[in-house]
């Protein structure tokens, strides 16, 4: 990351002084271009800042005279660098940097071709999410199009998701001929009673009164935050409809019912149902994939290393069925083919995953047809579809190990066709992942440009209330807030071998744990070398004397995964029953993947001990361990709960109980493990810890503090 000031007052001159040595003659200057980096490895990013950190590195790149721009990079979708026009950027960085290219070549700033000039060449920036305590933050930058001076005033009003003004801000007078950014900030701990902030944009320009109410949202989470992405959206690539009709209907059985009906003066590209910025339906043209006309299957399939893995398929007495790969571009995939209803070939099985997808007619008889799956040199699974139409998802770990999941998607399976239609009608039925949907209509024209609706929250604050602490990034300080008490999230997994090697929650289906895996990128076991000769990473399931379910560990390599943000960067209280017949070393929760990322507990020497990784530069957590010391015992259950408010670690066995006074943020959003390790583990050899050897019976996490009333 470069500085301006910086550079401005030392690197500059150094670099004039060494470009004048009599061996640099003729030597060109490079000078990379990004915008930001964020994403993939969230807890770790270089922030967008709306455009600030493109101009500030393109401002540097004028001050340097560099001979050479490289833009990093075009199309990165997963480090969010892309330079490429995108859902989430539009056009907003190709108009910065048409800017500056003509400026650079000494040409005069002008509009895109085509561009409707009765709208200013204004662009409004902000983060599709923000967690409770951190900032609202909005930028507008107004891109010169003109070298002709033309006054023009902008004012950004914020509604709430119910229609209540919550701010309204002094009208801003801006040049057309002028780079002008401006910012708006307020803190989020005012806004506990709303679900998002939708900004409203009232601009005088060339003697007409515009009004923008379609612009996106900004969703308020109580204590989800990894999504540091913004939305930038240029006003003159939004797109205009003349209807624009968009209704949910809530079910009887939990779904949604959904309408969505669109007409533009354009063909489009896309008519998309998104539920928490997540594209669950679209207008498909062909049903072969559409999951309320189908079976739509999904079969995910990971192991530690790579390997290209003999695979065959086939679902007896149904031959009609069809294949899809879902893979992704900037990997392979292998070669499979599907002929007289067997699906056979070579797979391309790896760390990151391959998938691909089934669309199985709805004629066929769900009561006798059987998934049949086998890969070479690991092994058969038959799975029936009944059951997974019941349980709607299920795990098997193959020797190897080989991780196999199956599931029931009943949202959209891929992309589809564009529509290229100027009406369509959308209706579907929904179920939602979320504890709190928020459903959105977006619309993409062929050229480019975008509609999106006002977000519909089915279900609204509670009326009960918890006592919320966060960090707040407006004032630097803790704050205790009011949050509606079903906003924060539960996850309270269910002990039942329904699902086979996966561990779902009782609410909210997003929090589905894995028994076994996590060999994906940012997941605990990428980048662990398994123990010699381990071919299960599942822990099995057992019936315990009271019949209820149990997961048994063997102490070798077994252990579950949690996904992102399981722990959530805030106040939590993680609780658990665990049994142990071993006295060694060994792991119990652990929250990192790459490094530590904030949460680490094992037991030493027949006690339990902890570690916690708090916010630091880049990379680099400080970990620190904590004196905990609460006695384990060998051979019976222990209750074990571990709570955080931001000012004080509570730490419980039984009827233990050890307090540390502790007021460090969390190194970084991340996945999770029981039982298991993750890379760059500073207690693995220091303690020599093994995996954990037990069993597990019960396993919570609330996303707030224990209240102690």
């Amino acid at each position: 990351k470069f500085y301006y000031e910086l550079t401005e007052k030392y690197v500059a001159p150094l670099f004039e002084k060494v470009y004048r040595e009599p061996a640099l003659a003729g030597k060109l200057l490079g000078f990379n271009l990004r915008h930001g980096y964020l994403g993939h490895m969230s807890g770790t990013n270089e922030a967008e800042y709306g455009t600030s950190q493109l101009r500030e590195v393109l401002d540097i790149a004028l001050l340097l005279n560099a001979d050479i721009l490289s833009l990093v990079e075009w199309n990165e979708a997963n480090e969010n660098t892309s330079f490429q026009p995108s859902l989430a950027n539009s056009r907003a960085l190709q108009r910065l940097l048409r800017f500056y290219a003509r400026y650079l070549l000494g040409e005069p700033a002008a509009p895109n071709p085509g561009d409707d000039t009765a709208v200013p060449n204004l662009v409004l920036s902000a983060r599709q999410t923000v967690k409770l305590g951190e900032k609202v933050r909005l930028e507008l930058l107004n891109i010169p199009d003109s070298p002709e001076p033309l006054p023009y005033t902008v004012q950004l009003q914020l509604y709430s998701d119910r229609g209540e003004l919550l701010k309204s801000f002094a009208p801003d007078a801006l040049e057309r001929n002028k780079l002008t950014a401006i910012t708006y900030e307020i803190p989020s701990e005012e806004l506990t009673e709303y679900n998002a902030v939708l900004p409203v944009l009232t601009v005088q320009y060339r003697g007409q009164q515009l009004r923008f109410d379609s612009l996106q949202y900004i969703r308020l989470d109580a204590s989800v935050g990894w999504n540091f992405k913004e939305i930038r959206q240029p006003l003159r690539d939004l797109l205009r409809l003349s209807q624009a009709d968009f209704q949910v209907v809530p079910q009887a059985d939990g779904s949604y019912a959904i309408r969505a009906a669109v007409a533009s003066d354009e063909p489009l590209a896309a008519v998309e149902i998104l539920d928490q910025e997540r594209e669950v339906a679209a207008y498909e043209r062909e049903s072969a994939w559409d999951p309320e006309q189908n079976r739509v299957v999904l079969l995910r399939f990971s192991k530690p290393k790579n390997e290209m893995v003999k695979l065959r398929l086939h679902i007896p007495g149904c031959t009609d069925y069809q294949f899809q790969p879902w893979g992704r571009p900037y990997s392979g995939f292998g070669k499979l083919s599907l002929a007289d209803g067997i699906l056979q070939g070579e797979l391309l099985v790896w760390s990151k995953g391959s998938d691909f997808l089934l669309s199985i007619p709805a004629h066929t008889d769900a009561a006798s047809a059987e998934i049949h799956l086998a890969l070479e040199g690991y092994g058969e699974t038959v799975l029936p579809l009944a059951t997974l139409l019941e349980r709607q998802s299920y795990g098997v770990e193959l020797p190897g190990p080989v991780q196999v999941q199956f599931y029931h998607r009943r949202r959209l399976a891929d992309h589809p066709r564009h529509p290229d239609e100027q009406r369509v009608v959308l209706q579907k039925t929904l179920r939602s992942d979320f504890e709190n949907p928020c459903l959105q209509l977006r619309v993409v024209s062929r050229s480019g440009k975008i509609y999106r609706s006002r977000p519909v929250f089915p279900v609204q604050p509670s009326a009960a209330r918890s006592t919320l602490p966060v960090f707040s990034a407006y004032s630097g300080e803790r704050k205790e807030l009011q949050v509606p008490v079903n906003r924060i999230p539960i996850l309270d997994y269910l002990f039942h071998p329904a699902n086979g090697a996966l561990l779902l929650n009782r609410g909210a289906g997003r929090w589905q744990a894995e028994n076994s895996g996590g060999f994906r990128y940012l997941f605990p076991m990428n980048r662990v070398a398994l123990p010699e000769g381990a071919v299960h990473t599942a822990p099995h399931w057992s019936q315990g004397p009271e019949g209820n379910s149990e997961l048994h560990f063997d102490g070798r390599a077994n252990y579950v995964i949690l996904p992102m943000e399981a722990l959530p960067t805030g106040a939590f209280t993680l609780e658990f029953e665990a049994w142990t017949d071993s006295a060694a070393n060994q792991a119990l929760f652990r929250h990192g993947a790459l490094r530590l990322s904030s949460l680490d507990t094992f037991l030493v020497d027949g006690k339990l001990q902890a570690a916690y990784a708090e916010m630091g530069v880049n990379f680099f957590n400080p970990v620190e361990e904590l004196p905990v010391n609460l006695d384990f015992p060998v051979g019976r259950w222990n209750r074990v709960q571990i709570s955080y408010d931001l000012q004080e670690l509570r730490f419980k066995v039984n009827e233990q109980e050890c307090r540390i006074p502790f007021h460090k943020r969390p190194g970084k959003p991340g996945a999770a493990t029981f039982g298991g390790q993750y890379a760059s583990d500073p207690f693995w050899e220091q303690y020599k810890l093994s995996y954990f050897q037990g069993k597990l019976r019960s396993f919570r996490i609330t996303h707030n503090a224990k209240s102690e009333k």
